[in-house]
């Protein structure tokens, strides 16, 4: 089926499948008022308040049928009172359906082969998580399909479509995952082939992850082979382990350390920053960690942290986050970028010397 027919046959159920069941719709969401204060490089402050708006839509299942829809507006009020320009992103909008024991799922949804590191550089879309924060680049046009093997096994296959699917075929990236389970550890391998579109990205992939638990420690670890045809564009290992200590019936201290080793020119990408074009082949070493403390059941301090191996850089962000009566949130962070010239967080074009921010949410 072509991808405008695809589009196409989503965009004429909605309405068929909205109508049909009006009295049990329910919408959800989040509304968000951010504001950040950023010193960039050369010593200038700026800032920037953003309003947005996450609406999702809830519709019974029909026919076997599962249709998500939700979507993000930024700055939809600033769109109206002054010149910004509102943004519209569809995060979901696909329907699912169950043949038999395969799962399969139409449309923009969200995919990521995530195994519970802080850095991934063997996911499907490098980048998509990175330091437990999801990107927009998560979210695809795509056609997926997962089939069961038993209760901890299992086949993904994916074709998606990351300039849109109103692209040509050539645009296409596919992917294929199998999971499965090794004395109590959980195994991944997959497979990924990038379109032509990043002088970046090699075009081809295969990675390997490992997770499970080592007494009370949990333990991970992942390796990937990057090239393009017969041309090796070398490769990514990933150690890390996690750990918690209960300080009450409703709060944990959790601890996780990892060391990321890789190839210079894909760390950005990884971070889920805006690749810089480079022909480097240079490899690198990170060493990446996070400490949760909670300060009670309702709010919470957390650090995160960055540190270059090789040329000293580092990127540290502490955080508190409340939750308030009422169905909101309340994050304060800030991040600090240090390091030399050579470094991969010295300030630049890409990354400030540092940014504050207050956020406040509400979920309903």
């Amino acid at each position: 089926m072509g991808k405008r027919r695809i589009l196409s046959s989503i965009v004429l159920l909605i309405p068929l499948l909205l109508s049909a069941t009006a009295s049990a719709l329910d919408v959800g969401g989040e509304a968000k008022i951010h504001w950040a204060l950023l010193l960039d490089s050369q010593g200038s402050w700026d800032s920037e308040l953003t309003e947005s708006l996450r609406l999702e839509l809830f519709v019974p299942p029909i026919g076997g049928n599962e249709l998500r829809y939700e979507f993000l507006l930024t700055r939809p009020l600033q769109g109206i009172l002054s010149a910004e320009e509102t943004s519209y992103f569809p995060r979901k909008l696909y329907l699912k359906r169950k043949l038999g024991k395969v799962s399969l799922t139409l449309g923009r949804q969200p995919i990521s082969w995530s195994f519970g590191s802080l850095l991934n550089p063997v996911d499907y879309t490098l980048g998509a998580m990175a330091l437990e924060e999801e990107r927009s680049s998560k979210f695809t046009d795509a056609v997926a399909v997962y089939l069961p093997l038993n209760w901890n096994s299992g086949i993904d296959l994916a074709a998606s479509f990351p300039a849109g699917c109103s692209s040509g075929i050539e645009q296409m990236k596919w992917g294929l995952r199998t999971r499965f389970g090794v004395r109590g550890y959980d195994v991944t391998l997959n497979y990924v082939e990038e379109p032509p579109i990043s002088a970046v990205i090699p075009r081809q992939r295969v990675g390997l992850t490992l997770k499970g638990d080592v007494g009370r420690v949990g333990v991970y670890a992942a390796a990937g082979v990057y090239f393009d045809g017969e041309k090796d564009h070398g490769r990514s290992y990933v150690a890390g382990a996690d750990w918690s200590y209960r300080l009450s019936h409703y709060t944990r201290l959790t601890v996780q350390l990892e060391y990321l080793s890789l190839g210079q020119d894909l760390v950005f990408p990884v971070l889920g920053l805006l690749p810089e074009t480079s022909d480097s082949t240079e490899h690198t070493s990170l060493l990446a960690g996070r400490v949760g403390y909670p300060l009670d059941e309702f709010s919470s301090l957390a650090l995160v942290a960055l540190c270059d191996l090789k040329h000293g850089g580092v990127f540290i962000s502490p955080s508190y986050r409340s939750i308030l009566p009422g169905n909101r949130d309340l994050v304060v962070s800030a991040a600090v970028f240090i390091g030399e010239k050579d470094s991969l967080f010295a300030p630049g074009t890409l990354l400030p010397r540092a940014t504050a921010s207050v956020g406040m949410s509400y979920a309903f």
